[in-house]
């Protein structure tokens, strides 16, 4: 590859801008100079190092030593206000160094090369700003960034290109070592910030420069640009310089793009569209003036002319335009007229630029653009034909776009076309599985989806819709919030209807989502009741307690339920398990009186007395007054009383009945106690527990024939122990048959016992006012004899009541047998009886 010199290809435009008003000599640098090519303002980088690109090619070429010197020499000469870094990668660079060809390259700096600075808004790639998009973060290439100059004078807004020529025409002498050396120094100059020429042909700066190493004014001028912040504003500096190459220059084209490029960035678009014009007058060719002016007239809303000026330029013939070229035109000329409000020929001249350059990125994405604002403001209408249409011919641009399905999607859950905004939503996430916002707005539909079936009462369905909400994006409250509500719903409503086995299922569902909640485990616990399951129902109203102790009906519920399993398996006659059952309640509440007194009614059940009267003396330990506790130790005794006695153990069971306290003895208690020392043959004690009847309810009959049955009882034995002498015995039958032997022992006492048991009856005849059997059985007492004080003093206080009453009757027949049955016992009798 061959590099040839350019001395004799150099024209006097070369000398532009760096000979007009030459100051003296002597200056210390040319910083009023270096904006005439930025603009009018300061243009540098701020963030070091400076990363830079060198294409392949050009690492190649013999430029690639001398582009380091460069780097090197100005690092050296910026006193390390600067420094550079090489990248491999061409968009992470701040100056890109690639190679061109001579004859496209409009404008050469010096001998086979130049700078090129490049705006953002520059761009003659426009794009359609469309606001959802912008919503969606959509990310653009360099080419689709839309203007980033904005109030921040500290943000880059530009981009640099060197680009190098590597071979001439053949017709031009080869560079030396020291011209390409001189090439990268002045280019790199231009690229770090000195976007314009020094007046001094001493300077690497210089249009013409042949030096190899920055001077003092070069120095000295770097310095200052990069101690001045960036934008600072040169605008006036720069147009004095631009119209007094003017008055030398007049006819050169580029001279008045420059100056209108700096009207333009000063504000001034009246003078800035003059200088376009007559740049584009003198060479209509003049590709950059011509953008230059459509950007001017964009600014100023003048739609028309741009149109106008893009048109004739499309028809107009051009030897270096390429089919691309063309396309951008057309692009371009789209978004003018969707500016405009002429949509249809945006359309048109949109799909013109494809059909020219069928992978034209902005192009097809204003097309896009236009097609999808289309399309949703069908469906915002609710056209929904034509926006199928539109979304027809937007699928056929991008069919794999997640953001154009998401957009289709929130464009019909505007509407309320939910089930169509998830189709779409899942179309969008099948391309981009992992977007997030795609993912919350197709739970916040399956959301609203969720709600329509909830106010439908379709449990079922709406419950699904918030799983799959969740299922989107599992930390979307509302979404759980909803499914709590949809199934607690739902399990209402089949408790209500009475479907208890559905209920059970769903509160229990209910209890995954919410496991802290007690009323779900309590209406557990009420619908297992219901079934008769009652360790389900136990440990349903037990977790309800673990959650929320301190809360009086679950307590209540707990010790109910353990009650109801206990008398279920009572009545199974599975005693020992509802004893296990009522522990474990009276373990969590050892206060609750009526778990014990159950306790103690089941102990009582098995016979388990000893344990029955331990739970019945906690209770009235701590309750004095519990008359259940007192009529349950009551009873208890009664029963084993009875149960003692269905054993004969007679003994047992009297003084089973003798411990009821006496304010509890009841009648037929004494009569039960009457009736066990009788049949023990302890006739005295019997009759004082019957007498004990008869006191409270002498009209007692029950009381009253078991004193009669002792009476009998002692008369027999009494005859038994002494028979009476057989008056009509022949001396042969009393040879054959010896007298029985009488022991008086047993005689005294039988008719010890009988005198009292006949005194007691004595008084009770006289309480159930039957005075003359009363005395006829009196009479027979005292014919039995009394021969010990205590017989005589109840001999003679029987007496005395039966004299008494006779007296009372004025029967006085009755009275003095009376006291002359006893006047022999006590000679006072008479005189203590009622007068």
């Amino acid at each position: 590859m061959q590099f040839k010199s350019l001395y004799t290809f150099l024209i006097p435009l070369l000398l532009l801008l760096s000979t007009a008003s030459t100051p003296a000599q002597e200056s210390s640098d040319y910083f009023d100079f270096i904006t005439l090519f930025s603009d009018g303002r300061i243009t540098r980088f701020t963030e070091m190092p400076i990363k830079v690109y060198i294409s392949p090619i050009i690492r190649e070429s013999p430029y690639l030593p001398e582009l380091r010197y460069a780097m090197n020499e100005w690092a050296t000469a910026a006193e390390g206000l600067i420094n550079f870094e090489e990248t491999e990668k061409s968009e992470n660079a701040d100056i890109r160094v690639s190679s061109g060809e001579h004859s496209l390259i409009s404008y050469l700096d010096t001998r086979l090369g130049t700078a090129a600075l490049t705006r953002h808004n520059d761009s003659t790639q426009i794009i359609i700003s469309n606001s959802l998009l912008e919503q969606e973060k959509h990310q653009t290439t360099d080419s689709e960034k839309p203007d980033q100059h904005s109030e921040d004078k500290n943000s880059i807004d530009f981009r640099v290109e060197i680009i190098l020529i590597l071979e001439s025409d053949g017709t031009i002498q080869e560079l030396s070592q020291q011209e390409i050396r001189t090439v990268c120094l002045h280019e790199f100059g231009h690229a770090i910030g000195l976007w314009g020429h020094s007046p001094h042909p001493e300077d690497i700066n210089h249009a013409s420069a042949t030096v190899q190493h920055p001077s003092k004014r070069d120095i000295n001028t770097i310095i200052k640009l990069y101690k001045t912040p960036l934008n600072t504003s040169q605008h006036d500096k720069a147009i004095n310089l631009l119209n007094k190459e003017l008055e030398v220059k007049a006819m050169h084209p580029r001279i008045h793009y420059l100056l209108g490029a700096v009207y333009f960035d000063k504000g001034d678009t009246a003078s800035a569209i003059q200088s376009f014009q007559e740049s584009l007058r003198l060479d209509p060719n003049y590709q950059i003036a011509a953008q230059k002016l459509l950007q001017t007239y964009q600014k100023t809303d003048n739609h028309t002319l741009a149109i106008e000026l893009l048109e004739n330029r499309l028809v107009r013939p051009d030897k270096q335009k390429t089919q691309r070229d063309s396309a951008v035109s057309y692009n371009h000329l789209g978004v003018l007229h969707y500016r405009k409000g002429d949509t249809e020929d945006a359309i048109q001249a949109f799909e013109k630029a494809l059909e020219l350059s069928p992978h034209d990125k902005p192009a097809k994405r204003n097309l896009y653009s236009l097609f999808l604002q289309k399309a949703l403001n069908a469906v915002t209408t609710k056209s929904l034909d034509n926006a199928e249409i539109y979304i027809e011919r937007l699928l056929g641009l991008e069919p794999e776009n997640a953001t154009t399905f998401q957009l289709l999607g929130k464009g019909y859950a505007q509407i309320g076309e939910i089930t169509k905004a998830i189709d779409y939503y899942q179309k969008s996430l099948k391309y981009n599985p992992d977007d997030k916002p795609t993912k919350h707005y197709i739970a916040k539909s399956y959301v609203r989806q969720g709600l329509t079936l909830r106010n439908e009462k379709k449990w079922d369905e709406a419950i699904a819709a918030y799983r799959h909400a969740l299922k989107f994006e599992p930390t979307m409250q509302i979404a759980t919030e909803n499914l709590i509500d949809a199934v607690w719903q739902k399990a209402n409503a089949y408790r209500e209807e009475g479907q208890n086995d559905e209920a059970i299922e769903t509160y229990l569902e209910l209890r995954k989502l919410v496991p802290n909640e007690p009323d779900i485990s309590s209406l557990l616990g009420e619908l297992y009741l219901k079934k008769q399951n009652f360790p389900a129902a136990v440990l349903a109203f037990s977790k309800a307690y673990t959650l929320n102790p301190d809360n009086p009906q679950t307590q209540q519920n707990l010790i109910a339920v353990y009650q109801q399993y206990a008398q279920h398996l009572t009545k199974l006659n599975m005693h020992n398990k509802a004893i296990e059952q009522l522990k474990k309640a009276v373990g969590l509440f050892p206060t609750e009186q009526n778990l014990r007194l159950h306790l103690a009614q089941v102990y009582k059940n098995t016979r388990n007395f000893d344990h029955a009267k331990a739970e019945l003396a906690y209770i009235l330990k701590n309750n004095p007054d519990n008359q259940q506790a007192k009529t349950a130790l009551l009873n208890m005794q009664i029963s084993l009383g009875n149960a003692l006695m269905k054993q004969r153990k007679y003994k047992e069971a009297t003084t089973a009945f003798e411990a009821i306290p006496e304010s509890q003895k009841t009648l037929n208690i004494y009569n039960m106690i009457g009736y066990l020392y009788s049949v023990r043959s302890k006739h005295l004690e019997a009759v004082s527990a019957f007498e004990s009847t008869l006191v409270k309810d002498p009209s007692n009959d029950v009381a009253y024939q078991n004193i009669r049955a002792i009476e009998s009882q002692l008369v027999a034995m009494l005859f038994e122990a002494s028979p009476p002498p057989e008056e009509t015995a022949s001396e042969t039958q009393e040879a054959e048959t010896p007298k029985p032997e009488v022991d008086d022992a047993k005689v005294k006492a039988i008719k010890t016992k009988l005198l009292q048991v006949q005194c007691s009856l004595a008084i009770c005849l006289i309480n159930r006012m039957q005075p003359k059997n009363a005395l006829s059985t009196f009479q027979k007492a005292v014919n039995l004899k009394p021969d010990t004080p205590e017989l005589k003093t109840r001999l003679v206080e029987t007496g005395r009541k039966l004299a008494n009453i006779y007296q009372s009757r004025t029967d006085k027949e009755n009275r003095d047998k009376i006291i002359q049955w006893v006047e022999p016992l006590d000679s006072g009798f008479k005189e203590s009886l009622i007068q």
